[in-house]
């Protein structure tokens, strides 16, 4: 009881137990296990953050929207938009985010298509993600490799990447007997 939050150090009254230690928020947790972006977001994104945002009497900066959750670092993309009494007025642009803890996160801006070190095509996205299922999979953590792997199959069904984690969620399932649809 009121032990510390393995992550940020807050103290915790009843917060998430996990074999890592004593989360005060789920954010907290999922950064503790993956504290960085993973090889994939970094070469979706580059180098440039948001800086401070927020708003005072709805006016300022605020993110929108949340999609594309990456299934490896937790990371998701968002829209940064001016705002006015919160409405959304001017995009300011898409970043990668993470959040640290409850209140603070990291961000990295998404490649547009004419910055230099063009981003990977989608075979080669699925590729990176392949490899970091297949590594899961070898440290025992199927479960994880299962999710990467519908990740993949969903993301890029039409890619070779997409084919081959199809066949190694088929092969999964029937080795751990799952029959869930993909």
């Amino acid at each position: 009881m009121f032990e510390r939050c393995q992550n940020c150090g807050h103290r915790v009254l009843f917060g998430l137990k996990d074999v890592n230690g004593i989360f005060c928020s789920s954010a907290c947790r999922n950064y503790y296990k993956h504290p960085e972006f993973c090889e994939v977001c970094l070469q979706q994104t580059i180098q440039i953050r948001t800086g401070d945002i927020g708003t005072f009497n709805g006016i300022g900066t605020s993110f929108y929207g949340h999609r594309d959750v990456c299934p490896h670092c937790g990371s998701a993309i968002k829209t940064l938009f001016g705002c006015f009494f919160f409405i959304p007025i001017v995009p300011q642009g898409e970043f990668r985010v993470k959040y640290v803890a409850p209140r603070r996160f990291i961000s990295r801006r998404i490649r547009r298509s004419g910055e230099v070190a063009a981003s990977l095509d989608a075979d080669d996205e699925g590729r990176a993600l392949l490899d970091q299922a297949t590594k899961m999979e070898i440290d025992g953590r199927v479960h994880d490799a299962v999710l990467v792997y519908q990740h993949i199959a969903r993301k890029y069904p039409r890619t070779s990447a997409g084919k081959d984690a199809q066949k190694s969620l088929e092969s999964l399932r029937a080795i751990i007997g799952d029959d869930d649809d993909t």
